[in-house]
């Protein structure tokens, strides 16, 4: 579990994926849910490990994301905000549609003293 103060990974599943048929994922990441909302935080994993996002050992499905406590800071607290990875397949074009997952940023993430204002960069 994610406490004050410190960074964290962030495990995502990706359910019917398979991480040895892509070449990279790019993880998204905003406030609304919204095609046209404002992307605040985005992370990669690529099959060449160039990414920050990397595969969990012994996994198949499943990469870690790293989030600064900064990071956290981009969203609103005890707010819901939203994720969604675009999946690209190596060797073809094809980008599969993903729906968006939705996530609670954890009032535990924040000092009381330190908060930055929502949507701040």
């Amino acid at each position: 579990m994610a406490q004050h103060g410190i960074n964290f990974l962030m495990p995502i599943l990706l359910d019917g994926a398979v991480l040895e048929d892509l070449e990279y994922i790019e993880l998204i990441f905003k406030q609304q849910n919204s095609e046209n909302a404002k992307i605040v935080k985005q992370s990669l994993w690529a099959s060449d490990d160039s990414g920050d996002a990397k595969t969990k050992d012994g996994a198949k499905n499943v990469i870690l994301v790293p989030w600064t406590r900064e990071e956290t800071y981009k969203f609103q607290r005890n707010g819901k905000f939203y994720g969604q990875a675009r999946l690209h397949y190596s060797g073809t074009e094809y980008q599969p549609e993903t729906p968006p997952f939705e996530m609670v940023m954890n009032e535990s993430l924040f000092g009381p003293q330190e908060e930055v204002p929502y949507g701040s960069d």
